[in-house]
């Protein structure tokens, strides 16, 4: 019998981290960061919620190399953008999205802030599509993907594992028989002699 996977569509997964205040946002439920007020036990999730935070922050690592691309060629930036957005992403490289973005737009340079508005308007398209365009990440490759690389992975784990159960039940059954006295069977029974050799 196979394993059913239906039981589990729309289901919730343990997640340590704090149990109140971050239950709202997947993002900071999956950070798992605690703070004084609250301890780290066990929250749920929706495992949807935990794919979409994922999908999101990687939206917004896409948009800001697509905004660094522009800026890089004097694309609908001013000229020093570029620069300071580089800058800026190596001091801070992106993590929860909201709170990096968040940040971004309390820049106190009116570029960076400029930068904000449009990684939040390529994310956007890239991710949900816009203008009468669909969105351009592609959904059923990624679907496709995903399949391939755990079909993969599963037939490399169940292959290895089966390799190692009998590597060890040979090296079991060869040290069986150490110990034996010269000429002695189990049990310390004299072994059988050989049939005589066969001759004309």
């Amino acid at each position: 019998m196979g394993t059913r996977c239906e039981s589990y569509r729309g289901d919730t997964i343990p997640i340590e981290g704090p149990t109140a205040g971050n239950r709202g946002r997947a993002g900071r439920a999956c950070s798992g960061a605690p703070n004084a007020s609250s301890p780290s036990r066990p929250v749920t999730v929706q495992v949807q919620n935990v794919a979409a935070a994922a999908l999101v922050k990687l939206a917004t690592m896409v948009a800001v190399r697509v905004v660094l691309a522009q800026d890089e060629f004097g694309m609908l930036a001013p000229p020093d953008r570029h620069r300071l957005l580089s800058e800026h992403i190596r001091d801070h490289p992106v993590g929860d999205p909201a709170t990096w973005l968040g940040g971004l737009f309390r820049h106190e340079s009116a570029d960076l802030r400029k930068a904000a508005v449009r990684i939040c308007e390529v994310r956007k398209v890239y991710l949900c599509g816009g203008d009468g365009e669909d969105s351009q990440f592609a959904w059923a490759k990624m679907k496709a993907s995903a399949e391939d690389i755990l079909g993969q992975q599963n037939s490399d784990l169940m292959r290895d594992f089966l390799m190692a159960s009998m590597a060890k039940g040979d090296a079991e059954r060869g040290g069986a028989g150490e110990g034996r006295p010269a000429g002695r069977g189990e049990g310390g029974a004299p072994s059988p002699s050989p049939p005589p050799e066969w001759a004309p």
